[in-house]
């Protein structure tokens, strides 16, 4: 893929981001914080067995860590906590086709790091 297909989809999430939104009924959620720039993402889950039913975050961030976010959350939708667990943030980085500068990288990361505290609550 182009780069700039891919600075398209950052764009896409960024200004429709999927499941920003916060649960009425959660399992559990987390928040991370860059202290770096002050981005912060709170996720929240919600369970069905050991599948995830919904997913959904908060953010008050860049544009790169609102479509981490977002591309994230549609990952892991129905998947099983086991499948979740695997997600490293390379295969998010893979999956938002980009390589961001350390600064970004960061911000790219917030919501990954958030999903991980979330799954050893």
């Amino acid at each position: 893929m182009s780069s700039e297909l891919y600075r398209q989809i950052i764009l896409d999430h960024f200004r429709t981001p999927h499941h920003a939104q916060a649960l009425s009924k959660a399992d559990a959620e987390a928040i991370k914080t860059n202290e770096a720039c002050g981005d912060s993402v709170r996720i929240q889950v919600r369970w069905e067995k050991d599948i995830l039913a919904e997913v959904a975050f908060l953010t008050s961030g860049c544009a790169v860590s609102i479509a981490a976010a977002s591309v994230l959350s549609d990952m892991i939708v129905g998947k099983s906590q086991t499948e979740i667990a695997t997600i490293t943030p390379g295969t998010l980085l893979k999956e938002l086709g980009i390589s961001p500068n350390p600064a970004r990288a960061q911000c790219t990361f917030l919501p990954i790091l958030a999903l991980h505290s979330v799954l050893q609550k």
